[in-house]
């Protein structure tokens, strides 16, 4: 009986997944367009190219399936009232207004322009 629930205790915690909170924000480009994006909040650079281009603004950017990392799938749902993140068509996170983030992208930069974040989606 013992080794049955050691064996169950392990298995739960390996398929148990921990995800990364996504930021929603814009970028403002200097080539004078603004892109709606997502990024992995705190493990890069939001201005490399692991940054995910949702659409161009004021389009909407929900809808658009985009990948950050290893996770695949993604959506940004909700525009026009409170956003939400799907994986795969499924529910994954709220979103919630985050604390602004604003940041220069420089010229050696893949994304080049201002960055600010307006929401986050915890993990």
């Amino acid at each position: 009986m013992r080794v049955t629930t050691a064996l169950l205790s392990a298995t739960a915690l390996l398929s148990t997944t921990v995800s990364a909170a996504i930021s929603i924000g814009t970028i403002a480009g200097t080539n004078g367009v603004t892109y709606n994006v997502a990024w992995t909040t705190g493990t890069s650079d939001p201005c490399n190219q692991d940054t995910k281009f949702l659409s161009t603004f004021p389009a909407n950017p929900c809808g658009h399936s985009f990948q950050l990392g290893n996770d695949a799938g993604l959506t940004l749902e909700g525009c026009g009232g409170p956003l939400w993140i799907n994986q795969n068509g499924r529910f994954k996170d709220n979103c919630v207004s985050a604390e602004n983030l604003d940041k220069p992208c420089g010229s050696g930069s893949f994304w080049s322009g201002n960055l600010h974040k307006t929401f986050q989606c915890p993990g």
